[in-house]
């Protein structure tokens, strides 16, 4: 009884698109022993179909990783990188 993969969706109520939602991933963390085994792209997926059945007209994910496996595995899932540009203020 071990959590093996995961990640968080957050759905956010929106005024554009006709008032429709969009939602953001986050935290997605597969332990490491059993990495490359397809558990994370399962949690990903299952994130943007929760998007979808809550009518998202979008899902973001941003990383703050430079490894370009790691971009890879993003567009594997289907995600696009570079449609946006990403700003960040972190507090202590």
């Amino acid at each position: 009884n071990k959590i093996i993969s995961t990640c968080m969706v957050v759905r956010i109520d929106g005024l554009s698109y006709n008032c429709r939602p969009f939602a953001i991933i986050e935290n997605l963390v597969t332990d490491q022993e059993h990495r490359q085994n397809g558990y994370a792209k399962e949690v990903v997926t299952r994130a943007i179909d929760i998007a979808k059945d809550w009518n998202c007209y979008k899902v973001i994910l941003e990383t703050g990783t430079q490894q370009k496996w790691k971009w890879q595995f993003y567009r594997d899932c289907g995600l696009n990188q570079g449609e946006k540009t990403s700003f960040i203020k972190r507090f202590s």
